[in-house]
């Protein structure tokens, strides 16, 4: 459901589609799927990390094509437990800004991490983003050089 091209390596998913299993060992018939939900717009988006939250929701990390401010933009979706929206955010810039990795911070609030690309150069930098428990952003920062960086995983 996704494509790649070369040079910037572009991810696009038709749907977000999440999928909870839960593995019965008292009956064979029992249902495998609790829930499933679709996140995003018309354009399309990618949903790279998701983490349950410490309320039992989820909070899920990707990129977005439908919303933001420009191409590409990081996208953020604070769930309940039964997947309901509660919030979305978006943060970047207006090329391209994606995100690979969310974590829930002891004060309940988000670190963020992926890639952002400037207007002054074709190549992307690492992009970490700290919000608070709405998802409202604390502060911002890059890293990398001349060429291409990015955060897969953030802890």
């Amino acid at each position: 459901m996704f494509t790649i091209s070369s040079p910037f390596r572009t991810f696009h998913f038709v749907l977000l589609l999440l999928h909870f299993t839960l593995i019965s060992f008292v009956s064979a018939d029992a249902p495998d799927t609790l829930w499933t939900r679709t996140y995003g717009g018309d354009d399309g988006e990618e949903g790279c990390s998701v983490q349950q939250t410490a309320d039992g929701g989820f909070i899920i990390a990707g990129t977005t094509h439908s919303f933001g401010a420009g191409s590409d933009d990081v996208y953020l979706i604070q769930t309940d437990s039964n997947g309901d929206t509660l919030w979305t955010k978006t943060y970047g810039g207006y090329h391209k800004d994606w995100g690979n990795s969310v974590k829930q911070t002891n004060d309940s609030g988000f670190i963020i991490t992926g890639m952002t690309q400037n207007i002054d150069s074709v190549y992307g930098d690492v992009f970490l983003i700290r919000t608070d428990s709405n998802g409202d952003t604390l502060w911002t920062k890059t890293y990398g050089g001349e060429n291409s960086d990015h955060g897969y995983s953030v802890l």
